[in-house]
């Protein structure tokens, strides 16, 4: 009797302890759509801002991508913010000088936002434009280049380190 009593208690001790383990992990744990809405603009409201400040990142996928010499030059997207931008990303096994910029307008897509760095970035390291808006629904074209001297001027022309028409 007395043994059962020690095992009921522990069983008890046993199931509180989990029940604490599941209510603290449970509040500490973010859910899935934690990321999605930590947006902070959509459309339009995200033209000329930083998609990872903004959180827009988080879901963004590339549409169309080109190579350049060294690397690539991505047109990305997110669903969430509803929002393009170029990244520029140097796959060239050392550090080089990058710059991209995300065309937009007019017939020739004659505005852009621009990005250069300032010094080298290393292999596998990214540079990405300010987004566009407004509701996706003007074509881009998103142009990148990785070089060993720089900085890099803007804005890229049109060229075959250019995407196609998103």
């Amino acid at each position: 009797m007395l043994r059962n009593n020690i095992i009921r208690s522990k069983v008890r001790a046993l199931r509180m302890l989990l029940c604490a383990i599941l209510i603290v992990f449970g509040t500490i744990i973010p859910s899935p759509t934690h990321e999605a809405s930590a947006a902070s603009c959509y459309g339009a409201g995200c033209k000329g801002y930083n998609p990872e400040t903004m959180g827009c990142g988080a879901d963004a996928r590339t549409m169309l991508w080109v190579a350049i010499v060294g690397g690539r030059a991505e047109n990305r997207a997110s669903v969430t913010c509803n929002a393009e931008w170029e990244r520029t990303k140097n796959e060239s096994g050392a550090s080089k000088y990058a710059a991209g910029s995300i065309r937009y307008g007019c017939a020739d897509f004659c505005l852009s936002y621009n990005v250069s760095s300032p010094a080298k970035i290393g292999n596998g390291q990214t540079v990405y434009t300010a987004m566009v808006g407004p509701d996706s629904q003007i074509d881009t074209r998103s142009c990148g280049k990785l070089s060993d001297t720089g900085p890099i001027g803007t804005p890229l022309p049109i060229n075959n380190n250019c995407t196609g028409v998103h």
